[in-house]
């Protein structure tokens, strides 16, 4: 479904590294010293300043071609963490939200070193201002949805 093309805009965008964030830089594989985290339920925060995880929903559908020829939709949910006591400003994140809807948008027919290429990612609805006391930040989150195809078996 093409998730290496989100993973990998996400940690290698210019903007977003300028930022602090990053994809694994670890060489011990017991390690994962990202953060952009897929599927992140740790027992603590992965940055004391800013870190971003994303979770893969269920899919839904999409398009429907007159031959019955169907594509689906891949949703996903991103969380945008800050540490409270890095700040607790609001509005740093969404500024983040909207750089990651820039870079999405401008994400349209990019092969994925998963066999998938991404063919558009459309942004969803913003939660409300949140609080996770787990992580000890303050966070929001977005929903947005993936047209894919496969292109190559891996």
């Amino acid at each position: 479904m093409s998730r290496a093309v989100v993973y990998d805009a996400l940690t290698t965008d210019p903007r977003m590294v300028a930022l602090g964030f990053h994809g694994n830089t670890s060489t011990d594989p017991e390690v994962d010293n990202s953060n952009v985290r897929v599927n992140y339920d740790g027992d603590q925060r992965p940055s004391d300043v800013m870190f971003i995880t994303i979770g893969w929903d269920e899919d839904t559908e999409g398009l429907r071609g007159d031959d019955s020829n169907k594509r689906d939709f891949w949703n996903f949910t991103m969380y945008f963490h800050m540490y409270d006591k890095f700040s607790t400003d609001y509005m740093r994140i969404i500024a983040l939200m909207n750089l990651v809807d820039e870079i999405f948008d401008e994400l349209v027919h990019v092969d994925g070193a998963d066999g998938y290429t991404l063919t558009l990612i459309e942004a969803g609805t913003r939660s409300r201002d949140l609080k996770d006391e787990t992580y000890e930040t303050i966070c929001k989150s977005a929903n947005y949805k993936m047209l894919t195809r496969q292109t190559a078996l891996v």
